[in-house]
């Protein structure tokens, strides 16, 4: 197998841990180092052609700066208007068979800002 491709067995297949023939469909999953950000990248593909040529385009766009790795989940961006409601939206915590009023719970974005203000102090508004 070639370097940074590693062959993915289904859960039921007997390679897996009889060492017997395969009877699963495998896919490839290729994966480069990015140096800058400490990460390992991965892609998983239906054949070992297709991983190897993304494993060798991912290589020469590392080295010319062309790929990087996400480096904030997509959720936590606030430009979004998913992520704009979801933040506006009250939490309710069901606690046994009782639920808190609508009014009473607090915001996700009332959550967070909470939370990132006890470990960097105060948020600005």
């Amino acid at each position: 197998m070639a370097a940074g491709i590693d062959t993915r067995h289904a859960r039921s297949c007997r390679s897996r841990g009889e060492g017997g023939r395969c009877n699963c469909t495998p896919t490839y999953q290729a994966h480069v180092f990015d140096n800058r950000g400490r990460k390992r990248i991965r892609r998983t593909f239906p054949t070992h052609a297709a991983a190897k040529m993304w494993r060798q385009d991912a290589l020469i766009a590392l080295r010319s700066g062309g790929l990087v790795p996400a480096r904030t989940p997509s959720w936590l961006t606030p430009s979004t208007p998913s992520s704009k409601a979801w933040t506006t939206a009250p939490c309710s915590i069901a606690r046994g068979s009782r639920t808190s009023p609508p009014h009473a719970a607090p915001t996700a974005s009332e959550d967070l800002n909470r939370f990132l203000a006890g470990a960097h102090g105060q948020m600005p508004a």
